[in-house]
């Protein structure tokens, strides 16, 4: 068993297995092969961990920066092949390494919103969503993933049971015809965004004359 799978059995279980009791559904019961763009909805800190740990191919994530200073956790990301993206600017070296990652037949991870966004239905971010997404996949020609995670009121708590559902594929034929480009990226984002969206049940209607809003942003 080589370091990978060592650390994605011994602590992947525990956190998806105890810490966060974890339930995955899938549309299809074998993933993808070739290059993956999995994308998910980001409603906490943990998610990076049970994603990892519940797929069965081992994903490449881009995570933030600031994750990889925290004793222990960053070692157990960078040990199980996350890798750091800033937030605070256009992580060009990021966004490389993930290309490049695609066009060597690995899966990749990202979370289209960019930022963790809790207590809130994931519909309700879509104003937060970026071309980063659309501009890596139509680069790459990627497979994309599209990924839901549910928990009770959007907010991760120890003990507290969590869904992940995987979605259909959506190969690079299906949204390479959004164009590329900026409006292009966005485009194809916005998509699969939607298509995680639509795997989780529907938000409660807002009160007359209420706004949506971007959750809690981390």
């Amino acid at each position: 068993m080589n370091r990978y799978n060592w650390i994605s059995k011994t602590f992947g279980g525990l956190i998806s297995g105890v810490i966060f009791p974890t339930k995955v559904e899938c549309a299809q019961t074998e993933l993808p092969e070739g290059p993956v763009l999995l994308c998910a909805n980001h409603i906490s800190g943990a998610d990076v961990l049970l994603l990892i740990s519940r797929t069965k191919r081992q994903v490449r994530f881009m995570a933030k920066k600031e994750l990889f200073s925290i004793p222990f956790i960053g070692w157990l990301i960078r040990t199980m092949g996350a890798f750091p993206v800033d937030r605070a600017a256009m992580d060009v070296s990021a966004v490389k390494k993930g290309i490049k990652l695609l066009e060597s037949g690995e899966m990749v991870g990202i979370f289209p919103q960019g930022t963790r966004c809790d207590g809130v239905h994931p519909a309700t971010t879509e104003g937060l969503i970026h071309g980063g997404l659309g501009l890596i996949a139509l680069r790459s020609k990627a497979t994309i993933l599209p990924v839901a995670i549910e928990t009770k009121n959007y907010k991760v708590r120890p003990f507290r049971r969590v869904r992940i559902i995987y979605g259909a594929p959506v190969p690079y034929g299906e949204y390479a015809a959004l164009g590329e480009g900026r409006d292009g990226n966005l485009a194809v984002s916005r998509m699969i965004f939607e298509r995680i969206c639509q795997m989780l049940p529907p938000p409660p209607p807002l009160p007359d004359g209420e706004q949506g809003n971007q959750g809690a942003v981390r």
